[in-house]
Formats: C-alpha cells, structure tokens, sequence
C-alpha cells in the first residue's frame, strides 16, 4: 500500500504538538457519518491491492486519469454509491495539484487505502488509534507484511551482511559495477540480487532512489547510498523501510522537535537527568492532557536514563531522547505504558504474519466473540489470547506477545475481558493494512 504523502507537522516555537496524529490516513471528514454502508462488497474492496483496483476497476479506457463520473460509477461497482455532494468532497480532498478536476494514479491510491481503513474498523476515530497502535506494533517487531517466508530470510540475509560489511565497499565495489561515480535503479537491484539474492521489485526499486536521491537527478551516488543502506540495517527490511517514512516524517520530526525544545536548556548536546525531569514537567503543562502524569520521581527519571542511554554515560543525548519521544507516542504519552514496557526487542528469530483473511472481513465483535465464546466465562486468559491470534496468522514471538499483553491489560488483572480485546483486533486491522496487505 502506497500511504499519502503526510503533512510536516506544525512545529511552534512557544507550544510543541501533542502526539501527532496521522489524520492523512483519514477519509474527508463528514463522508461517512458512520461505518460504511452495508451494500459495500467488503471482500472485494480488501481483497484487492488499491493499484489493482484503480487500474481494472476504474481506468477502463487506460487513458490514465478518472473523471468524477468515472469514478463515482467504479465505486458503485462494489457497493459504494455516492452522491454529487459527496464525490465534490472527494474532489477537494484528493484532487492534488495541480487540481485540474481529474483523478490520476497517485491521487486514487490513497483514496482507496482509506476506504479500506474505515471499511474495516468503522470510524475515524477508530482509524486514528489504529494508526497510532501501528507505531507500537512496528517498535516491537511485530509487523505484518504479506511476505512468504522466503522473501523474509533473504531480507534477513540482506540485513545481516549490511551490518557486517563496509558501505563504501558495498558502493563502490558491488553496486558501481561500471565505476563512473554513481549507481541507477538497474544496478541498485543488481546489487542487491547479488548481496543477497533479494527479488525487489521495479516499483520498490523506483521509490528507494526517489526517497535517496537527494539532488534529485535520478541515480544516487555513494553519500546517498550509505544512509540507505543505514535505514535498511535500522527496519530490518526493505518493504519495511518504504511504509516507515510516513512514520519517520511524522513522529520523527516532533520528537527531534521536542528534544531540543523541551529538554535541552544550556546547548550542551546532551540531556542530564535534571533536564529530563523539568522537561516533561513543561511538557506536561503545556499539552494539558487529562489522566496522563508528567511529574515523575528522580527513581523514575533514573529508570528511563538507564533505558536509554546507550553508551552508559549517565546522560541523554539527542539520538537517545528522541527514541525516549518515540516510544512516548507510541504509548499514547503515558510515562507508566514507557516504564512498564520493554524498549525494543532484540530477537534475530523473524516470524513473518500469515495473514488469514477473516481478520480483516470478520467484525472485530464477532472475532471477540468467537474468543469469549470458547470458555464462556467472561474472559481469556494470555495463553488462549495467543492461540487465537495465532490461528488469525498473527504471529508472534513470546517476547513480543508480552509486551502486547502488557499494552492492551488495561486492568492489570493478567486476564483479558471483551471490552480490551475488540480495541486489539481494531488496532490489528489497521496494522495489517498499513503494512501493506494484500
């Protein structure tokens, strides 16, 4: 799936955002007043890539572009029938420039990315945490791509002879086969066929140097190579670094924003555990949030300076604070969900999600249900959870299901009732879609 191109959040000198939410995930507002409407063919619309069905279902004569009319009848096709009030909102929001009354390619792509969304939850709101949850799954591992398992080893092998080899060896040597100083998307794929033998698509291929090229003149040279080449060592995967950037633009930028903002007061190029504590004090103040608590004690600030700090220097530098940041919004900025909650996982074990279709075409109740029902006392216990999300295809190590189940316990009583789990099944059906299924 190809997200639309995120908004730069807007960064105040005087008040910094809340946890940024990622509402370009979102349909026009006031589309929908509720869920889709029950005519929709919900297996057609999420059994089908959105560029499968721009091209076949909308684009009959391959003219490139789709009139409103054109698509207001496409979107009947499989049960959505809009009104002229409602295709004119679908104008003004994904006509982009220039805005010539027309809907090419990437303009529809994201469009049915979102109907998708809120095909499969209901509402925007329910959209907007599983956005924000999917920033969770992602930092713990746990991300669902649609891959085989063939495609995860080689993006493992791929990972690990990165890690391990020189990246201006790796540039100059493997992928500037004709040494002329640069490399083009044919010998990017080339090489990466022969570091690992990868099988990357034309399309990927496309977006990595369109993402890396910075002076943008269509081939990348080595000091555009190396930081790729870093981001693919940082997310594991190529398929998981090209979904990443939404994350990186968004969350990035507001937790870069708020560690020179909020915590840094002598521009010493750290962040003393001082700092950090009347930091989120501030912070606290200012986001005005209700339920969430900002004023920590000097053992809690210990406890997240020990978390973060890399090279054991008893002080936070800037890269440091700002995984502290990302890691905040990932909990919904509750300090407690960060202290209770591992940072990250270290597992060199890959456990690709096989994605059983019912996650996504079952209601999130009556997937609830089906658990609740089994035992019929009310609840299920972490084990029963597993099993019942391992026969969905999510899969998951140990370690990644107790972070999860310490996420989503909302009571802490180690049990798991009905009003705790469709929040979860929600937030995995965004997920999937964000990561990309089908």
């Amino acid at each position: 799936m190809e997200p639309r191109m995120a908004r730069p959040p807007v960064l105040s000198t005087s008040t910094p955002a809340a946890a940024p939410l990622p509402a370009d995930h979102l349909l026009p507002e006031g589309l929908f007043d509720g869920p889709l409407p029950s005519s929709v063919n919900a297996q057609k619309l999420l059994g089908m890539s959105s560029a499968y069905l721009c091209h076949s279902l909308l684009d009959i004569n391959t003219n490139g572009y789709v009139t409103p009319c054109e698509l207001q009848h496409g979107l009947a096709t499989i049960g959505l029938d809009l009104t002229d009030e409602q295709m004119d909102m679908l104008v003004e929001r994904y006509d982009d420039a220039p805005r010539n009354g027309l809907f090419e390619r990437n303009e529809l792509l994201p469009l049915f990315d979102h109907l998708k969304l809120h095909c499969v939850v209901g509402s925007q709101k329910k959209v907007l945490r599983g956005a924000q949850r999917h920033l969770f799954f992602t930092k713990i591992g746990a991300v669902a791509g649609g891959r085989s398992i063939d495609d995860v080893k080689t993006e493992h092998e791929l990972v690990k002879k990165l890690s391990t080899t020189c990246p201006q060896y790796l540039s100059y040597s493997l992928f500037d086969t004709n040494s002329n100083g640069f490399i083009t998307g044919e010998e990017l794929k080339s090489g990466l066929q022969a570091l690992a033998k990868i099988e990357v698509t034309d399309e990927q291929i496309n977006k990595l140097v369109e993402k890396y090229d910075d002076n943008k003149n269509g081939v990348l040279e080595p000091c555009e190579v190396i930081p790729m080449f870093d981001d693919i060592t940082k997310y594991k995967s190529i398929s998981a670094l090209l979904n990443a950037s939404e994350y990186e633009r968004v969350y990035g930028a507001c937790a870069k924003y708020l560690t020179y903002a909020a915590f840094e007061k002598d521009d010493e190029g750290f962040i003393t555990p001082r700092e950090l504590k009347s930091g989120l004090k501030e912070l606290g103040k200012r986001l005005e949030s209700e339920g969430l608590r900002f004023d920590l004690s000097d053992e809690e600030i210990n406890v997240i300076v020990q978390k973060y700090d890399d090279n054991n220097n008893n002080v936070l530098e800037p890269e440091e604070v700002a995984e502290f940041i990302d890691d905040f919004f990932a909990a919904d900025c509750s300090i407690d969900h960060v202290l209770a909650t591992p940072r990250a996982v270290s597992s060199t074990e890959i456990i690709p999600w096989q994605v059983n279709h019912k996650l996504l075409t079952y209601s999130s109740e009556y997937l609830t249900h089906s658990l609740m029902d089994s035992n019929t006392n009310g609840y299920i216990t972490g084990c029963e959870l597993q099993s019942g999300l391992r026969a969905l295809g999510v899969r998951m190590s140990d370690e990644q299901f107790e972070i999860l189940a310490a996420r989503y316990d909302d009571n802490r009583n180690g049990v798991f009732e009905r009003e705790e789990i469709e929040p979860l099944f929600d937030d995995l059906k965004v997920h999937v879609l964000l990561c990309g299924y089908p």
